[in-house]
């Protein structure tokens, strides 16, 4: 469990982070790249991993961001929406 509180810090919705560790992995974006595009700070995915807490305002945007990049995930990339890129993914 220490592990898993380094990586991706706590106290937030561990989905979130998977997702965007997933995207950051796949080669698209940048962490910094990933949090100025979702909610305008460069610093948010470096912050979360630090344990910073996210109001549920920041988490909608953030998972509405990560919807529309279902390209992140090799086996949606033929997916053309992201409900497609959802049944593409299971």
């Amino acid at each position: 469990m220490k592990i898993i509180h380094y990586l991706f810090g706590k106290g937030y919705n561990m989905s979130i982070m998977v997702e965007i560790d997933r995207c950051i992995r796949s080669g698209s974006h940048s962490a910094t790249r990933l949090g100025r595009e979702a909610v305008g700070d460069p610093r948010l995915v470096f912050d979360m991993r630090r344990g910073r807490q996210l109001r549920p305002e920041t988490e909608e945007k953030i998972m509405n961001y990560l919807a529309g990049l279902h390209h992140c995930l090799p086996e949606t990339a033929n997916c053309t929406s992201a409900r497609e890129a959802a049944i593409c993914a299971t």
